[in-house]
């Protein structure tokens, strides 16, 4: 990617933005991934952006963790979320998560 390097001491303001600008264009920092704990009923995900009123909103990315989704619970709170899940021993229930809020 071109043009998306800025040199150390860098002191042109407009350059610093368009450089940021590109590397975060179309992305934002509320998605979070997360496996969920294996041979446990809860796993706490550390999520920055998150609040007590906040939304999470999973997405399966193993085929394990789709198993999963409809015996989630979530409960948001300051940086962090704590999903209530199944006990099992499958160490493969991964997904990211979107939290809004």
């Amino acid at each position: 990617m071109a043009g998306l390097t800025l040199n150390p001491g860098e002191q042109d303001v407009s350059r610093i933005v368009q450089v940021v600008r590109q590397l975060c264009e179309g992305k934002n920092n509320a998605v979070v991934e997360a496996t969920l704990t294996a041979n446990a009923t809860s796993t706490t995900v550390t999520a920055p952006t998150c609040s007590p009123t906040s939304a999470i909103l999973p997405s399966a990315v193993t085929a394990h963790a789709a198993n999963d989704i409809p015996l989630m619970n979530f409960t948001p709170d300051y940086g962090q979320f704590v999903i209530t899940h199944a006990n099992n021993a499958r160490v493969d229930r991964t997904f990211n998560f979107v939290v809004l809020g």
